[in-house]
C-alpha cells in the first residue's frame, strides 16, 4: 500500500490556475501582431503558454524579434490590467492553506516583476515565487519546483504543484512532487496519475490530508 505523507509546501502555477489572463493575453499578442506585422495567430502563440516568453518566440520561429516582442507584449498587456481576473475562491484558498501552516509558492513562466506586482494583489505571502529571470531552465524542465522545494526547505515527496498546461504536469513528475490538474485552466487534464480539481476550495482535503506518494 503506498504510504501517505502530509503535504508541506503546495506552488501553484499562476496564468490558468490563480489568474484568468487569457483575454489580457489576446490583447497583448494583438499588440505584437500589429507593431511587429506578426502573422502568427493569437491560438498559436497560446497553445504554447506555460514555457518563457523567449522560449515560445523561438518555437514560433520569432525568436529574432523576441527582446522587441516582450516589450511591446508586457507593456500592452499592463495597460490592460483590467482584464486581469482572480478565479472563483482563490483568496479563501490561499488564507485556508495558510491557516493550515502550509508553505505556499508560485512558480510561473511571467516575468519576476510582473508576477510579484500581481501577485502582491493577493491576501497572502508566497513564501518563494519562482520566474525565469533565475538563469534555470523554464518548464517543463523541473528546476523551479526544486529551488522552490530547496529554498523552503521542503523535500519534494511533500511538496504538492497545481497547475493546468501539460508542461506543469511534466515538470512536476521530472521533480518528483505531486501534482494536482486545475481544471478550470487552459490545457487538457494528463491521463491517470494526477487528481483533477473541479474547484480551487477541492484542493484543500488533497493539501491537508496528503495525497498518495
Amino acid at each position: 500500500m503506498a504510504s501517505i505523507k502530509p503535504i508541506q509546501l503546495v506552488l501553484f502555477d499562476m496564468d490558468g490556475v490563480l489568474l484568468n489572463s487569457k483575454d489580457n493575453m489576446r490583447v497583448a499578442w494583438a499588440a505584437v501582431q500589429r507593431e511587429l506585422h506578426v502573422t502568427v495567430p493569437f491560438e498559436q502563440y497560446f497553445e504554447k503558454i506555460g514555457t518563457p516568453f523567449a522560449e515560445i518566440m523561438r518555437a514560433l520561429g520569432l525568436q529574432k524579434l523576441a527582446t522587441e516582442a516582450s516589450h511591446i507584449y508586457f507593456s500592452a498587456s499592463r495597460q490592460h490590467e483590467a482584464l486581469l481576473k482572480w478565479y472563483p475562491s482563490i483568496n479563501e484558498l490561499l488564507v485556508n492553506l495558510s491557516l493550515h501552516g502550509h508553505k505556499l509558492g508560485v512558480v510561473t513562466s511571467k516575468d519576476r516583476s510582473r508576477a510579484r506586482e500581481l501577485l502582491s494583489k493577493l491576501p497572502i505571502v508566497f513564501d518563494t515565487v519562482q520566474t525565469p529571470e533565475t538563469g534555470l531552465r523554464g518548464k517543463p524542465a523541473p528546476d523551479h519546483i526544486l529551488l522552490a522545494c530547496a529554498l523552503t526547505n521542503t523535500d519534494p515527496s511533500e511538496t504538492l504543484f497545481v497547475g493546468d498546461m501539460p508542461v506543469d504536469h511534466q515538470a512536476a513528475r521530472r521533480a518528483g512532487v505531486r501534482f494536482c490538474h486545475a481544471s478550470w485552466g487552459y490545457g487538457d487534464a494528463p491521463d491517470g496519475d494526477c487528481e483533477i480539481l473541479m474547484h480551487p476550495l477541492e484542493l484543500l482535503p488533497h493539501a491537508t490530508v496528503g495525497l498518495a506518494a
